[in-house]
């Protein structure tokens, strides 16, 4: 099929089927005819299909296999490949808690080379919104047992980029000077 070469606008439509497909030669070969500068979507400067890897779930059995780590491994490929390319992931905050739920699915280190990705890829996720994801004690509980420096590393950006408010202990307040009325000396 992509030896037809599909338009760039055809070949971005065909990447976000191409994610459920499973097969690293095909996205790549569906990659090549995209250009930097279109492969993601304007309104949120995000990849629908990196958001679609980001939040696929995984099919785990109860009993370990080498498929389900054989999977998760071309997961990790995809994710670089189009991350390679320029994707950014940025999805709808309302989209974070099926993200959430799907990323706990797979297994604990497969969930820390996600995040770990998506972190230290330049400009490849929008900070606050992985922050988001992130919040899930369950989540970070999970992270910790494979990677207490990563949990430790996401609670410092949480803290550093969190927004001061009037409540806030450490937030520095001015007050405004208080108006001395002229009292006439007697």
């Amino acid at each position: 099929m992509l030896n037809l070469k599909p338009t760039p606008a055809q070949a971005v439509e065909l990447l976000s089927n191409l994610i459920y497909l499973k097969d690293s030669k095909l996205l790549q070969a569906c990659l090549a005819n995209i250009p930097r500068d279109q492969i993601n979507h304007p309104p949120r400067n995000s990849s629908e299909a990196l958001e679609k890897l980001v939040g696929v779930s995984s099919h785990r059995n109860i009993f370990p296999s080498d498929k389900v780590s054989h999977e998760e491994t071309e997961n990790l490929r995809r994710l670089e490949l189009l991350l390679d390319a320029g994707a950014r992931w940025n999805p709808d905050l309302k989209d974070l808690r099926y993200t959430r739920r799907y990323l706990l699915d797979h297994d604990d280190r497969y969930i820390v080379q996600l995040l770990r990705l998506l972190l230290y890829t330049p400009d490849a996720a929008n900070l606050d919104t992985l922050l988001e994801l992130c919040r899930s004690q369950t989540l970070m509980a999970r992270i910790g047992t494979v990677d207490a420096p990563l949990v430790q590393e996401l609670h410092t950006l949480r803290k550093t980029r969190r927004a001061v408010s009037g409540g806030d202990a450490s937030a520095n307040t001015e007050k405004a000077p208080v108006a001395v009325a002229d009292t006439p000396a007697a």
